[in-house]
């Protein structure tokens, strides 16, 4: 069984899916980097403190004017790509740039700029201006390939039916078969009234509840047969684009779409392939298959995160991210932070917006360990200014899917006494009361960063 897969993962193939692919990536990357840029260089720049990630605090903001040169740079390597110039030169460049700016701070997380990050790591190791480029274009007719080895087409549809079925998997969750918090996010989406008063009913909630569930437990096995893959079209075009009018979800639904070309076979639109060989002594046939198997792995072992710690996810943050929970749930939060000095009886307020943005804040009211770590942070600060050791407190509150708010995090530990832990959700962390009635009267939800 194992040998006739690695057989198969190195049987030729057309290359013009990569190449259709490669075209609509560079594009989409470059648009990608177009609406980020203003928050990089014009707001996130000027923050005093930054939600790093575990393992990656070495990660600095540059200057205003040095990110604008990067992504000036990063323009140009993806009209590169798109062309297909130096394509993995391209590759190269984007995926150290916009992995740059997707780590520099958590505040702007979003499931696809981490699947951004990962596609454009794979497009390193493929031979993606094989078709559709101007390297191609350049060679005569006769010496023109048209081929590539299967696994630099697998490689990409396995990682998008593990994003779409672990997205599925996420979403059979008690809230969500209950149609929230979708029956809030629904009302208001459109100015049409007779469409807002059927979009506003709890049966709509649970029909886009539902067929959010199905479409994603099941799409990328559509996808992969040529049988079904055809009549997958409809709902997929259907499912993307209604989520791009109803939700503000960005660039992610036009990736998803031209990823849909990975699944497809378009031999057809060249007017003579070739009968390349690739050499069956590739000297490089067991690392690479063995290097796909542990990336694989890995991809379908981290969202198992998500169910090691105790509680929800969506509610405590850990496990969140890197796991493709997407669209899950709506949060609201309040947040105070107090410190206090030794041998001061006095509680003072810190005023959040000196150190942080409005998406850092929506970000650090919605993952407990970021709280931890701005309280840290005053800490350092306060010793930096020759200030005796600070004790910091947090009041936090949150709205869990239209419920009424509940206590986030345990207002009574001063949060610097407590050491930090990568691994694990942390001891001051109160859980969420799921039974706790949902509000059914109208009420103001941003949707925000869905994702």
């Amino acid at each position: 069984m194992i040998d006739r897969f690695k057989k198969l993962l190195f049987e030729p193939v057309s290359s013009a899916s990569l190449g259709l692919f490669r075209i609509a990536l560079g594009i989409l990357i470059c648009w990608q980097f177009y609406r980020v840029e203003p928050y990089i260089t014009q707001i996130l720049a000027k923050q005093k403190f930054f939600l790093t990630y575990d393992f990656f605090h070495w990660v600095k903001i540059g200057s205003p004017e040095q990110l604008k040169i990067l992504f000036k740079i990063s323009y140009i390597f993806c009209l590169m790509l798109a062309v297909g110039v130096l394509t993995r030169i391209s590759a190269l460049f984007l995926f150290f740039s916009w992995t740059y700016i997707f780590l520099i701070d958590a505040g702007h997380y979003n499931n696809h700029y981490y699947l951004y990050s990962l596609i454009l790591f794979l497009m390193i190791f493929v031979k993606s201006d094989t078709s559709f480029s101007l390297k191609n274009l350049s060679k005569p007719h006769e010496k023109r390939a048209h081929r590539i080895p299967y696994w630099q087409l697998f490689i990409f549809k396995a990682q998008m039916v593990i994003v779409y079925f672990w997205g599925g998997v996420a979403k059979l969750d008690y809230d969500w078969l209950r149609g929230y918090p979708m029956h809030y996010w629904l009302k208001g989406q459109t100015s049409i009234a007779w469409l807002n008063e059927l979009l506003s009913t709890h049966e709509a909630a649970l029909f886009f509840s539902y067929t959010g569930l199905f479409f994603d437990l099941s799409i990328g096995f559509l996808l992969w047969f040529k049988k079904t893959q055809r009549w997958a079209l409809i709902p997929l075009a259907t499912f993307h684009v209604s989520n791009h009018f109803l939700f503000s979800i960005g660039t992610f639904p036009w990736f998803s779409l031209a990823s849909t070309i990975l699944f497809f076979d378009f031999s057809f639109l060249h007017k003579k392939i070739k009968q390349e060989v690739i050499k069956t002594s590739y000297p490089f046939k067991k690392v690479t298959f063995i290097l796909l198997s542990t990336y694989l792995i890995i991809q379908l072992l981290m969202p198992v995160r998500q169910y090691i710690s105790k509680g929800e996810p969506s509610w405590h943050g850990v496990g969140h991210k890197f796991s493709w929970r997407m669209m899950l749930a709506d949060k609201i939060g309040k947040l105070k932070v107090k410190v206090k000095f030794p041998n001061d009886p006095i509680e003072h307020g810190i005023k959040l917006e000196e150190y942080i943005c409005a998406r850092q804040f929506r970000k650090i009211t919605r993952s407990s360990k970021y709280l931890w770590k701005f309280a840290y942070f005053l800490e350092e600060s306060a010793k930096s200014n020759g200030a005796p050791d600070l004790e910091v407190y947090v009041s936090a509150y949150k709205s869990f899917n239209g419920r009424v708010f509940q206590e986030f995090i345990d207002s009574t530990v001063d949060l610097t006494a407590l050491k930090y832990q990568q691994i694990g959700m942390p001891s001051y962390v109160k859980q969420v009361d799921k039974s706790k009635p949902y509000k059914q009267n109208n009420m103001e939800v941003s949707i925000g960063e869905l994702n």
